[in-house]
């Protein structure tokens, strides 16, 4: 009885602080950050060709399976598409219709993150939760054109469950990168060693790079900061201390291996740790004194509601991490359990690879131009991924059905190469693809071969 009422007195605890208000000023510039990069993201894509490559010029697409509606976002028209999303982020990071701006750049942001995979980043899983997140998060309370057309809006504080969730998600993805780390090829420096030979021709740092203890001092300086990152931010002493590793960690990052806006997603994600009240002096001086309200007591139904939610889904972001131990094999070789799990660059593969189709009906074989279906970035990619490899199985499948070839096996003969292993075949080339009609998500694919060392 002493154990049960001290538990319900700490959950009680728990609760008060997570319905206390704090000074918004936190949420508000992390509002503004997020935004900018919103527009960035959406905007970026355009002038750096991305939205041309990935969704413009190929003929098929590989979708997200069970997401084969969207290769209907195609064409031309994603100009059109993400320009439109690039306001709704600005009218996020301005706070006008901040709502909408969330859910409608939520939506769109899923259509293109859901809608290909032969591009696969953490950093656009990571904004698709980062803006759901914030959809039920009222940053639009100050600072704001929601708040100048409407003033009755105007807040100075948040319920500090707000940060917690964010927080949380950003200790969700450092831990999960560090567990990911710690494995036999990360701790040896494999990938590192391949990744930085490439970088040779950087200018000033390409002759560091090649330096022999480089590939070691990074791969383990990244298990260090991952592991120390969030335990140095949520302390006030050692929080200048964070600032620097992160500014070091993260715009070195950027500059090596050209991430996209992550590293800047990172660096501004710091204003979540940061003592709302420092924020407020340094940013928003004309900021009226919040003064602290009385804790919370009641324990209302709805409050229930958004515990047990939060609850859930932060759940959820702890599983989906760990799920690839529940598959046979090494997760980055068969990549069951690869994505939404924040193994951030943490395996290098390479190689190539055909298809031959057998028409059962004359006996005959062909080899499989897949140039003539795929672009070379396709190409590449697939053949390092089942999952990929057997979606375009089925593509051909019904590609020569439509030919009258009514009777088909399928077979892809390819040669991959993990983290500078000798290449070998990744799926077994005896196998008929074309039988496979059905993807199985929570069960291991007995046609991926076994990794050898």
């Amino acid at each position: 009885n002493d154990k049960f009422n001290q538990s319900s007195f700490m959950l009680k605890i728990f609760y008060q602080k997570l319905f206390e208000e704090r000074d918004n000023s936190g949420i508000i510039l992390w509002r503004i950050l997020l935004g900018f990069l919103l527009v960035a993201e959406a905007w970026g894509a355009i002038l750096t060709g991305w939205m041309t490559e990935k969704f413009v010029e190929p003929s098929f697409r590989f979708t997200f399976i069970g997401f084969e509606f969207l290769s209907m976002l195609s064409g031309p028209k994603m100009y059109a598409y993400n320009i439109v999303m690039g306001f709704f982020g600005l009218f996020f990071m301005l706070g006008w219709k901040y709502r909408f701006a969330a859910i409608a750049y939520f939506i769109m942001w899923a259509g293109i993150y859901f809608g290909q995979k032969s591009s696969y980043n953490n950093h656009y899983y990571l904004l698709l939760l980062l803006v759901g997140i914030m959809i039920f998060i009222p940053a639009n309370t100050y600072a704001s054109l929601d708040v100048r057309k409407n003033p009755a809006l105007k807040k100075l504080s948040i319920p500090y469950w707000t940060y917690f969730v964010l927080q949380m998600q950003f200790a969700i993805v450092y831990f999960s990168a560090v567990l990911a780390k710690l494995h036999p090829d990360w701790l040896q420096a494999m990938p590192l060693k391949l990744w930085l030979s490439y970088k040779s021709d950087y200018w000033l740092i390409g002759p560091i790079l090649q330096q022999e203890r480089m590939p070691w001092l990074m791969a383990y300086g990244g298990i260090f900061y991952d592991a120390t990152i969030i335990p140095l931010l949520l302390f006030r002493k050692t929080r200048y201390i964070a600032l620097g590793l992160t500014l070091v960690f993260h715009l070195s990052n950027s500059a090596i291996f050209q991430i996209g806006i992550f590293p800047f997603m990172a660096i501004s994600a710091i204003v979540l740790y940061w003592d709302p009240t420092e924020i407020k002096r340094m940013f928003f001086r004309k900021k009226e004194k919040f003064t602290p309200l009385q804790m919370p007591r009641e324990i209302t139904f709805s409050r229930k509601v958004l515990l047990l939610c939060i609850g859930f889904y932060l759940c959820g972001q702890i599983y989906l991490p760990l799920r690839h131990h529940f598959y046979e094999g090494n997760v980055n070789w068969t990549e069951e359990g690869h994505r939404l799990s924040w193994h951030m660059m943490t395996r290098s593969k390479s190689g190539s690879g055909y298809f031959i189709v057998e028409n059962f009906r004359n006996g005959k074989k062909q080899r499989v131009n897949t140039r003539e279906h795929l672009k070379l970035h396709q190409e590449r990619a697939m053949f390092k991924r089942p999952d990929m490899i057997w979606q375009f199985s089925q593509y051909l499948k019904d590609y020569y059905n439509e030919k009258g070839m009514d009777s088909i096996g399928i077979y892809a003969h390819t040669r991959i190469s993990l983290n500078g292993r000798p290449a070998q075949a990744i799926v077994d080339p005896n196998f008929n693809l074309a039988e496979v009609e059905k993807w199985e998500r929570f069960k291991h694919k007995e046609w991926i071969t076994e990794l050898k060392d």
